[in-house]
């Protein structure tokens, strides 16, 4: 039963990616060793389970609140939190600023 929860649960952030420009973490604005890419939504970034280490690392997303932080199967979600939390918020900005 939990097994085919978290493969709906895989589905349904894939599906959701899908719309989402995948980009590379130089050009949102990070280190690129932060990872193999992420996806920049309107108030989050989600990257790979793997990238998590990274983008944590290099990218500065280990200061992200727990609460803004969901860990689900294959993804991790960062999103829009306070304002301490500020490295989903820049990373977002500067993907967008650069008109990409």
């Amino acid at each position: 039963m939990i097994q085919n929860l978290l493969t709906d649960i895989n589905a349904a952030v894939r599906q959701y990616v899908a719309d989402l420009p995948h980009v590379s973490p130089d050009k949102a604005g990070i280190d690129r060793r932060a990872g193999s890419g992420l996806w920049i939504g309107e108030d989050c970034v989600i990257v790979r389970k793997n990238d998590k280490r990274g983008i944590e690392y290099y990218g500065h997303f280990e200061y992200v609140n727990d609460k803004c932080r969901i860990d689900t199967g294959e993804y991790v979600i960062y999103c829009e939190g306070r304002e301490e939390d500020d490295s989903v918020r820049e990373c977002i900005n500067t993907f967008i600023g650069r008109g990409e």
